[in-house]
């Protein structure tokens, strides 16, 4: 699976990862697969 992940505030941080281990569903769980996401980056 692959995922996006910020450490931090700021895109120097950010680290996609293509080994991530898909999350472990259980009974009281719902897993939604996302096709598409929007990230909108705000600098103050």
């Amino acid at each position: 699976m692959r995922a996006a992940i910020f450490e931090k505030q700021d895109l120097d941080n950010l680290n996609v990862k293509d080994d991530v281990q898909p999350p472990m569903i259980t009974e009281h769980d719902v897993l939604i697969k996302v096709k598409a996401a929007g990230v909108r980056y705000l600098v103050y």
